[in-house]
């Protein structure tokens, strides 16, 4: 069979790409929510906050359907939030921790294997940022749930 176009055969993606995409959504979301409820007040509407509008919003969060869809999705991000810091801050038996990943740098470098020291070198410094960020994107997924909850939705 012979190719016509320049794209890729395989569509995969690679691994942790989803959920890498996945967190920073769940990034954006609570930070426009947290800045909406800060700025405006839980009586805002997420319009203010997701959209390039100026016009301000009043009332109660029952009109704001999507104001609705960003509190009802926060239990979810603040459960993911938890088992992803559990995940990274967990020891060397925990698959996707820092100290496993670290642990199989140092084999690589043992082994004499430079290249994929290297590349998991690389990965651990990512790793690492993430676990950083961790305690904050917490903090203010609980803040943004405070304020859906004084807001009553």
């Amino acid at each position: 069979m012979i190719r016509t176009t320049n794209a890729p055969v395989s569509t995969r993606r690679p691994p942790g790409s989803r959920t890498t995409g996945a967190l920073t959504a769940a990034a954006l979301a609570t930070a426009a929510l947290a800045t909406t409820l800060a700025v405006c007040g839980p009586s805002a509407g997420p319009a203010s906050a997701l959209t390039t509008s100026a016009q301000t919003t009043t009332g109660s969060t029952a009109e704001h359907p999507r104001m609705n869809a960003l509190c009802a999705r926060i239990p979810r991000l603040i459960t993911r939030t938890e088992n992803t810091q559990a995940r990274l801050n967990g020891d060397e038996n925990t698959r996707g921790s820092v100290a496993r990943l670290a642990r199989r740098v140092e084999q690589a470098e043992k082994r004499g294997n430079a290249d994929l020291a290297d590349y998991l070198a690389n990965r651990l410094e990512i790793r690492k940022q993430r676990a950083a960020i961790m305690p904050e994107q917490l903090e203010l997924l609980h803040r943004a749930q405070a304020e859906c909850d004084r807001a009553g939705s």
